[in-house]
């Protein structure tokens, strides 16, 4: 599903921003005593809660860091050698193949998920088996729809959206991008539902070094008109390194191809339909976004600025958010009716994504214009102020998505919908004005006000549906760091010089520090796993 600014939950997403999550083949077993939600928990029950976030967090986050180093890489390349057009170019190609995906794939990634990890927990590994084969089936046949649409429609979109802006050809050209990643989409659902998230973490990893290789190849062979085979041989390294870790835990078999199969893919589109719908609905508000930048007032080089400022926000916080689709995700389901477990399962998910993203956030206000300098190149000056306007959206995410979760858990599907068309309709509005009126500055502002309107939204429709509310201590975790934030982002605004590092470290500490103390129940854990770690070595 794809995601705007990556505000859905992240199901997957696309081509050389894409990061699946991971696996060796784990057995864990989830004690839901431990997310007791009374509201005098034991320091040794909350230690044990966060410990096992922090754990799988601390897993996808090692994977990220050299998802983050090979991103630095690509697009420090990709800024020399095809500049801010082809990015621009890139971004558009990129969310077109999410559009038809999001169109096309009916949700089965997200419903396979949610339906292998339930015959998981009951430990029925012939359903386990079998609902294997349909979501593979199902996958195959909605991936070949949406690369046929794709390249059946691509000259339409490319004249009705962009102006016949983009390069003739390109369009079709990444088609089967559609089909790769719903068989992906696929296998990924496969090793989350059935916890194989190191081997999830080790396909991520080698499929991005392997598309790195060919980008950079390609990139310096043929500047601009290497953008679209690099996004295939990305996406194909990604899609070989999934079939690698998962026909030796579940081989693909002939049999899937039978009627009953196919029969079975209906409980799959019942629950998927409306995620489709609010995934097409995701993909289609930033489409808008970019025909507008691209064919109004702007150019392909203010998309590849406003890409590449999209890249910064995402790269940077991606490991905060990775661990929650392949971790979290399956928790929730489990205790999706609980209402006392569920609510706390959440409370404790956003207090880490909180702690975890404040002090990032301090650190990226700090050394934001030297990282754009470093990460790209002069020409793209201008997503330093887009990504300041957008700090307020990056910590209101990690408040906002642990809470996004609760209908997709729950099955929810027309209530997820009618919120993220909400969202949709009041981003594409506001990012335009902002766009219109102030330029990438005024959209990075923008996105922030769309998401403190969403956060409001969400916080008043699911506390009155699903009782979620938030406890004491996440609320004032979320307001401390909120002012550590805010008063960062003032300091630097400010423009004092030398005094501005000088505040901004001071505040970084405070926030680090806080947010260990908040944490500091796992923190023996966390030096006697590395220990554990550095031994076996």
């Amino acid at each position: 599903m794809a995601c705007i600014f990556y505000k859905m939950p992240y199901v997957f997403s696309h081509s050389s921003f894409r990061f699946p999550e991971t696996g060796k083949k784990l057995s864990l077993q989830v004690n839901m005593g431990n997310f007791n939600a009374e509201k005098k928990e034991s320091k040794s029950s909350a230690a044990n809660t966060y410990g096992k976030i922090l754990k799988y967090t601390g897993l996808f986050g090692g994977v990220q860091v050299l998802q983050v180093l090979i991103s630095v890489v690509r697009n420090k390349c990709a800024a020399l050698f095809i500049g801010r057009v082809g990015m621009g170019i890139t971004d558009v190609l990129n969310r077109t193949t999410d559009m038809f995906s999001a169109l096309t794939n009916l949700g089965i990634p997200l419903s396979g998920v949610r339906t292998i990890s339930a015959q998981q927990a009951s430990e029925n590994r012939a359903k386990v088996l079998a609902s294997i084969a349909t979501i593979r089936l199902w996958c195959l046949m909605t991936g070949l729809v949406g690369m046929i649409l794709c390249a059946a429609l691509s000259e339409v979109v490319n004249k009705y959206f962009f102006s016949a802006t983009l390069p003739q050809g390109f369009i079709t050209l990444v088609s089967p991008v559609i089909f790769m990643m719903a068989v992906y989409g696929g296998e990924a659902a496969i090793l989350k539902g059935t916890r194989n998230l190191k081997r999830l973490a080790s396909v991520s990893v080698t499929g991005s070094a392997i598309s790195l290789c060919a980008t950079i190849i390609l990139y310096i062979s043929f500047g601009i008109d290497g953008i679209p085979w690099a996004l295939l041989a990305g996406t194909f390294a990604l899609l070989v390194s999934a079939l690698h870790a998962t026909t030796k835990l579940f081989p693909w078999n002939k049999n899937m191809f039978s009627a009953s199969h196919l029969r079975a893919g209906k409980a799959l589109l019942a629950l998927g339909v409306s995620y489709v719908a609010a995934g097409f609905a995701g993909t289609g508000a930033e489409m808008a976004v970019r025909a507008f930048i691209a064919g109004t007032k702007g150019s392909l080089g203010d998309v590849g600025i406003y890409a590449a400022g999209f890249v910064l926000c995402v790269t940077y916080t991606r490991l905060v958010f990775v661990a929650m689709d392949a971790d979290f995700f399956p928790r929730l389901s489990a205790v999706a009716d609980n209402r006392t477990e569920r609510n706390a399962i959440v409370s404790k998910q956003i207090d880490v994504c909180v702690l975890m993203m404040a002090p990032m956030l301090v650190a990226f206000i700090m050394f934001l214009p030297l990282a754009v300098k470093i990460l790209y190149s002069g020409e793209f000056k201008g997503a330093v102020g887009m990504c300041l306007g957008a700090v307020g959206y990056l910590f209101i995410k990690a408040v906002i998505a642990p809470i996004e979760y609760i209908p997709l858990a729950k099955g929810d599907s027309l209530t997820y919908f009618v919120m993220e068309l909400a969202y949709d309709v009041i981003f594409v509005v506001l990012v335009i004005f902002g766009y219109n009126r102030l330029g990438l500055e005024g959209a990075g502002m923008a996105l922030t006000a769309s998401y403190m309107l969403d956060l409001a939204m969400v916080y008043a429709v699911y506390r009155k549906i699903y009782g979620y509310a938030f406890s004491a201590n996440t609320l004032k975790i979320i307001i401390v760091q909120f002012c550590t934030i805010a008063i960062a982002l003032a300091t630097f605004i400010s423009g004092y010089g030398f005094i501005q590092y000088i505040l901004g470290t001071i505040l970084f500490a405070l926030s680090l520090l806080f947010s260990i103390r908040k944490l500091n129940l796992t923190w023996n854990q966390i030096k006697q796993t590395f220990a554990r770690r550095m031994q076996r070595k």
